[in-house]
């Protein structure tokens, strides 16, 4: 089975709506705007919090399992809710979804 080649960013398809995502192969899990997953009506789907540590702080953020679609592979995956409003990149593609086959060449960007 031939794997699709992304690149630092792609287009992804969430809730309906293309979105460019910044892939991060250091990230385990994704990440998503809170604003946009309230867009995307995607805060009802909250299935748990992650913990995480900034510094010496712990946080918790809420966790949502949703369907993404990058080229013709659909994924479900899980995305922990951040504020991302000052990104770049309202959402992140870490490696449980990229674990799901893809090969990325760090030379492409949408």
């Amino acid at each position: 089975m031939i794997k699709p080649v992304i690149g630092r960013t792609t287009i992804v398809e969430i809730g309906g709506k293309q979105i460019t995502a910044k892939i991060d192969t250091g990230a385990w899990s994704g990440a998503i705007d809170r604003d946009l997953a309230k867009e995307l009506n995607l805060t009802k789907d909250i299935i748990n919090r992650k913990k995480i540590f900034v510094g010496d702080k712990e946080f918790f953020r809420p966790v949502v399992r949703t369907m993404v679609k990058i080229g013709n592979k659909k994924i479900l995956g899980r995305f922990s809710l951040s504020k991302r409003a000052e990104r770049k990149f309202p959402l992140l593609i870490g490696r449980n979804i990229l674990n799901k086959g893809f090969l990325i060449d760090t030379r492409r960007c949408v």
